[in-house]
Formats: C-alpha cells, sequence, structure tokens
C-alpha cells in the first residue's frame, strides 16, 4: 500500500453505512498504482506498507477490485 485516506464523512448518501471506509492506492507487484478500498479491516489499522490481496466484489453489471489484508 502506497498511501490512504480515511473517510468520516460519507461523500453521497448511499456510503453513509460504510463511514468510517478507507481510499488507498496501492501499488501492484506488476507495476500500476490502483485506487481502491482496503476491507475487512478497521480503517484505524490500515497502514502504509501493509501487504493487501485482490478482493473481487461483484455488483449488478460491473465488478470491483477491493483488497484485504
Amino acid at each position: 500500500m502506497y498511501s490512504f485516506v480515511t473517510y468520516c464523512r460519507a461523500w453521497h448518501p448511499s456510503y453513509e453505512d460504510k463511514v468510517p471506509y478507507n481510499v488507498s492506492l496501492v501499488d501492484l507487484d506488476e507495476g500500476p498504482r490502483l485506487i481502491s478500498n482496503v476491507i475487512d479491516c478497521p480503517p484505524d489499522q490500515v497502514k502504509i506498507g501493509m501487504p493487501v490481496e485482490v478482493v473481487y466484489e461483484d455488483n449488478e453489471g460491473y465488478t470491483l477490485p477491493n483488497f484485504a489484508q
């Protein structure tokens, strides 16, 4: 993980039940850097440099890559 920020206020009403949540910059082993979320980890435990693995979130019509510790 390269960097992250923790949001304590929802930017959209659909996120009101998700606060606090993080938006993270994740460096992939292959080289690219992605903007995503680290899930299943309390926001106060997200740390720069922590190892994460991709976890795919299937939604209606699209799939999002998230990351988990």
